[in-house]
């Protein structure tokens, strides 16, 4: 079975998770393909249209990102815009209403339930190329396949795409995760997963 998300992400938003930081890289990936990943969202600045951050579709009204891509951030100055692999293709754009984070987010900590949920003024049109991401409550184990998707950059300092790509990666065991963070001082949760690619250079990172 193949699950999406991203290197850390919530357990209750497993199906699909959202990035740590507005400034993504998916190293090693591919191009998407139309259709490949149709609950992808790109929220963007209104006034310049540059891309922010990441998201989900949920349903029509909702989308799911990360607590810290909204945090203090006016929402009436982004749109979530669906149905694209090219930020600068044609495609939906939706005005956000209002967004709610999780009461217990912390950046200072490990980014701790760095989860939010976007409310939209207007529903989201579905479509074969666009539609609701399938959340589970499921628990995963090491090893099992995942896929992450995104915009940004391709490499560390290189520059960025204006095209979604995706890249094939695995859950990381949870101890293990857990001593690579404590590294970097940095705690994992039961409320996180880790994933990555050990064996190529694929993936997500800051």
């Amino acid at each position: 079975m193949t699950i999406q998300l991203l290197f850390l992400i919530p357990l209750f938003a497993i199906a699909h998770g959202v990035p740590r930081k507005t400034d993504r890289q998916i190293v090693g990936g591919r191009f998407a393909q139309p259709g490949e990943v149709p609950y992808q969202v790109s929220l963007q600045y209104i006034k310049t249209g540059k891309h922010r951050c990441g998201g989900v579709i949920v349903d029509q009204y909702n989308i799911l990102t990360a607590a810290h891509c909204v945090d203090g951030v006016d929402v009436s100055t982004i749109s979530a815009n669906v149905g694209l692999i090219d930020l600068q293709e044609p495609h939906a754009v939706h005005l956000i209403e209002s967004s709610y984070i999780h009461e217990d987010y912390n950046f200072y900590d490990s980014w701790i339930h760095d989860i939010a949920l976007l409310k939209l003024q207007s529903p989201i049109k579905f479509s074969p190329l666009v539609h609701a991401v399938t959340l589970t409550n499921q628990n995963f184990t090491a090893g099992t396949k995942a896929v992450v998707s995104g915009f940004g950059r391709l490499s560390f300092e290189g520059e960025k795409t204006t095209r979604l790509y995706v890249a094939d990666i695995k859950i990381a065991d949870q101890a293990y995760c857990r001593n690579v963070y404590a590294r970097k001082f940095e705690n994992i949760y039961d409320t996180q997963l880790c994933a990555n690619e050990p064996t190529v250079e694929k993936g997500s990172c800051q």
